[in-house]
């Protein structure tokens, strides 16, 4: 299944406010975690969930912009109209990141607001729903420094990065801290994404090897994988997102110098 596809099936589940539908999207042990309130759902909690929210409310779900695909990764932005109150002025907007096991949903991250502006940025959206959220989390700053720091070392001495289909849940337990606590320092502290954060390292590892080797094409697309990309089209992404420019490009202007 496209990502296209996916996404758009996954919101018409919401749109018919079809419990079962959502959850089907689900693995077995898939997780939903609403970052505005700080809250986690199995698939079954998310079932019975959704069976009392669609009672009460009733909102249609919009895709706003383009739908970003990772390395089984999905992230997009949303609003949500209110049947009730139609009108943009009172929509709520919202940021989706998903993290898939082939057509099947591992975990999924949201973040809103009812601010109008939030779909102008998913990594400021994401910052500004979870800024009153992680006053109550429990985490102290000599703790988020022990995290940061351990972060550190996982991703640049011990390279987790290179490990292709990487989710937050698998860091965190790595590290040995919570789910909440991670993305509050990744999020928070670091003011970045997981999946930026991770693609950082892999772009920056690849740009290393791009200039290691007199190959051609062919070994440049065998990059991806070396640096932890499921896909060469993820590569492409996330590499020209980091430096404008197509891993090819980016290796001929440096050797051309």
């Amino acid at each position: 299944m496209q990502a296209a596809e996916l996404v758009n099936s996954y919101l018409a589940a919401w749109n018919h406010y079809d419990a079962n539908g959502v959850a089907a999207f689900f693995s077995r042990k898939g997780v939903y975690f609403d970052r505005r309130y700080d809250e986690q759902y199995s698939r079954p909690a998310l079932t019975q969930y959704l069976y009392g929210l669609f009672t009460r409310e009733k909102q249609q779900y919009q895709l706003v912009g383009e739908i970003l695909v990772g390395e089984s990764t999905i992230a997009y932005q949303y609003r949500a109209l209110d049947l009730a109150t139609p009108g943009l002025e009172t929509a709520e907007y919202g940021a989706e990141f998903l993290s898939l096991q082939g057509n099947k949903i591992i975990n999924v991250e949201v973040y809103y607001s009812e601010r109008s502006d939030f779909h102008h940025s998913s990594a400021t959206a994401a910052r500004n729903a979870t800024a009153g959220k992680y006053q109550k989390s429990g985490l102290g700053p000599q703790q988020a420094e022990h995290y940061k720091a351990r972060l550190r070392h996982i991703m640049e001495v011990e390279q987790l990065y290179l490990t292709p289909g990487l989710t937050l849940p698998t860091l965190a337990n790595l590290m040995n801290c919570t789910v909440n606590h991670l993305s509050q320092v990744i999020n928070g502290s670091m003011g970045t994404s997981f999946y930026d954060l991770v693609n950082s390292y892999r772009v920056k590892e690849a740009k290393n090897l791009l200039l290691q080797d007199s190959g051609g094409r062919s070994f440049v697309l065998g990059i991806a994988n070396q640096v932890g990309f499921n896909s060469n089209s993820a590569f492409y992404s996330a590499f020209k997102k980091d430096c404008q420019q197509t891993p090819l490009e980016y290796r001929r202007s440096h050797l051309d110098r």
